[in-house]
């Protein structure tokens, strides 16, 4: 099941075909599955760590995950809306951030822990762009590269700016 709706996602991202990497998609579902399931049980304090396991390192990794990761943010705003302090929404807060294909669809302030390389991948930068545009989110902007350069692109043509962090404004 994995397979074919990373074969059906694939082939909405441009540029050179992506393999699909069963652990990664694997290990996804299950943060999301554990996720859910933690949703439910909320009362539960200790809950089942999401944080610990892999970044992505290769684009495989990144669109692999991205199957199942796109529907963590959904997850995070509700945990979040019940309770900030609450392990799973910790959890998710730092699991998002090492995702940043799939999490930059989440209302976090907190930037990205992982590069926005996306391994060199034009496709997946574009992809992330777009999603970047759907949320504004400032401390998501790359700084410089091609996926900077995917962002002002993207961004010129829906005839948005490109969101400023603070900390670009400030003086040192």
């Amino acid at each position: 099941m994995l397979r074919a709706a990373f074969e059906q996602q694939a082939l909405d991202v441009a540029g050179p075909v992506i393999a699909f990497d069963p652990e990664s998609a694997l290990e996804a579902a299950v943060k999301l599955a554990r996720a859910c399931w933690w949703m439910v049980t909320f009362e539960d304090k200790t809950g089942v760590p999401l944080a610990s396991g892999s970044e992505p390192q290769s684009p495989a990794d990144h669109l692999s995950a991205d199957v199942c990761f796109r529907f963590l943010p959904a997850v995070y705003r509700r945990a979040r809306s019940r309770d900030p302090g609450h392990p799973l929404t910790l959890e998710l807060t730092s699991l998002l951030r090492r995702w940043p294909l799939s999490d930059v669809l989440a209302d976090l302030d907190d930037g990205p822990t992982t590069p926005l390389e996306f391994g060199g991948h034009p496709g997946l930068q574009q992809l992330y762009a777009e999603r970047l545009a759907r949320t504004g989110r400032p401390t998501w902007v790359p700084a410089t590269g091609p996926a900077r350069e995917w962002v002002d692109r993207v961004f010129h043509e829906l005839g948005k700016p490109v969101p400023v962090s603070l900390k670009e404004n400030s003086v040192v």
